[in-house]
């Protein structure tokens, strides 16, 4: 039995919460929060064992083995930091941290400390994201992939997303998925890029569109954005057909071949919220003493967060 510590149960831990309850050997153990009141509620709802509202002493806790951290963006650094130190293993939630310059000072000190840490990445452990990968054979070299994650979000200015305090901004909540997928379905990084954006009055990128160029003319385009709602799909074309993904793309439960030949249909609901494959990864990786995940590399996270930094640099962003 695998022994979960939530850090932080705001919105995206009961997705999470509801990947263990589906998942076989794992329980949440603990859970931290310095909202007392929301631990509690959360420990209720999902009879967890043990509350703190302390961070750290979770962190201490010697019945835990493994720490999901799920609060805002801007707090991922210290607190994985934290839990690496202590000698707990780490999931965090996309983005696993501002810079690529944290995420790669979290890589050496799991390396020093011999501690696994995995960024939350969860769509690249989806079965319709392993279809895809399966897939790509059949439409030959692949040249454009195109996709939208927008939602028009309240306009509440306390709120995360367009909090710059908390980590605010839309590539780092949504874009992230648009690029590191789109890394993932070309298996490189891109040589260059263009980017425009409109920066909100909170002074976060409040929407964005870029065109991401790969070797050979390959390319991405994609807009991400809190001002409108699109259908947020993405569609893969290639020399002899095309995949496309249903919305959403980055939580995909069905995608469809199409090639000369005919249409062919994957389609596979989630058991729980989503969340259980990556739960599974990051607890097999655990069970074999790995320190990172070879299917969620920390070089991939790095990766994508240098884009999303030189992205920010030229919207004007720090």
């Amino acid at each position: 039995m695998i022994k979960w510590g939530v850090m932080g149960p705001g919105r995206i831990a009961h997705n999470f919460a509801k990947g263990i309850a589906v998942t076989d050997g794992a329980v949440i153990q603990a859970v931290a929060s310095r909202n007392e009141q929301r631990a509690k509620q959360f420990a209720d709802e999902y009879q967890v064992e043990t509350i703190y509202s302390d961070y750290q002493a979770l962190t201490q806790d010697p019945t835990v083995d493994i720490i999901y951290i799920a609060t805002p963006h801007a707090f991922h650094y210290e607190q994985a930091l934290m839990c690496l130190n202590a000698g707990k293993a780490v999931m965090c939630e996309k983005a696993l941290t501002m810079t690529a310059e944290q995420s790669r000072h979290l890589q050496q000190v799991s390396k020093e400390q011999g501690v696994f840490i995995m960024e939350a990445f969860w769509s690249k452990f989806l079965p319709v994201w392993e279809q895809i990968q399966r897939w790509k054979l059949k439409i030959g070299e692949i040249k454009l992939v195109q996709s939208n994650f927008c939602f028009k979000a309240e306009r509440n200015y306390s709120d995360r997303l367009f909090d710059p305090e908390q980590g605010g901004g839309a590539l780092h909540d949504i874009g992230i998925y648009n690029i590191a997928l789109s890394n993932y379905v070309f298996g490189q990084l891109p040589t260059q890029w263009q980017v425009s954006g409109v920066v909100g009055e909170t002074g976060v990128e409040e929407s964005v569109s870029a065109v991401l160029e790969y070797e050979s003319g390959k390319c991405t385009t994609f807009t991400c954005s809190f001002n409108v709602t699109t259908p947020n799909t993405m569609s893969i074309f290639g020399e002899l057909g095309r995949i496309e993904i249903a919305e959403p793309f980055f939580g995909a439960e069905k995608a469809t071949l199409t090639v000369d030949s005919g249409s062919e249909v994957f389609e596979m609901p989630h058991k729980g919220a989503g969340f259980e494959y990556q739960i599974v990864e990051a607890m097999e990786c655990l069970k074999l003493g790995k320190i990172e995940s070879e299917r969620h590399p920390m070089r991939a996270t790095i990766d994508t967060l240098e884009i999303i930094g030189e992205m920010r640099r030229v919207l004007g962003l720090r």
